[in-house]
């Protein structure tokens, strides 16, 4: 197993596999769509894209990773095979990394994510403060969610 780096006390791990596992808190994304959250802080494009369009965190089960995570693999992270799981309930759901977030933070899922794994979906109010969400990604695996395959996309190229 190889050390990644830390980001806010999170160790980022990478298997022999190449899989990368990290557990951490979970912020709720809610970009890609049409906000109707009313988030401040929302986007209206992801950095990937599927069919020339951004991923809508309504309806997408995706997860959001750091600069770290995408410059430290070897395979393409963007649009690849991840899957989140709550260790207190043990649900866990299929998604796709679909969007690169803050260099300092980690531990961040989309709207449809959130719903499926139990955790408040309100990107104002909910989240998971505890650390108690486990993440797993597989770069260079492209993802199949919801019965779309999703194209890896290299650093640039979204």
């Amino acid at each position: 197993m190889k050390k990644l780096g830390t980001i806010q006390g999170c160790d980022t791990i990478e298997d022999n596999d190449g899989k990368v596992l990290f557990i951490a808190d979970a912020d709720i994304d809610c970009d890609g769509g049409s906000n109707p959250h009313h988030d401040p802080c929302w986007q209206p494009e992801t950095t990937l894209r599927h069919n020339g369009h951004s991923i809508d965190a309504e309806t997408v089960p995706f997860i959001v990773v750091p600069p770290l995570i995408i410059k430290a693999t070897k395979g393409i992270v963007m649009g690849c095979r991840s899957r989140v799981t709550h260790a207190l309930t043990g649900k866990r759901v299929e998604c796709v990394v679909a969007d690169s977030g803050p260099t300092k933070k980690i531990g961040e899922l989309s709207v449809a994510a959130a719903k499926a794994i139990g955790v408040n979906p309100n990107p104002n109010t909910g989240g998971e403060e505890r650390r108690i969400i486990h993440y797993e990604l597989w770069p260079g695996t492209p993802a199949t969610v919801n019965g779309i395959r999703y194209q890896l996309q290299p650093a640039g190229k979204a």
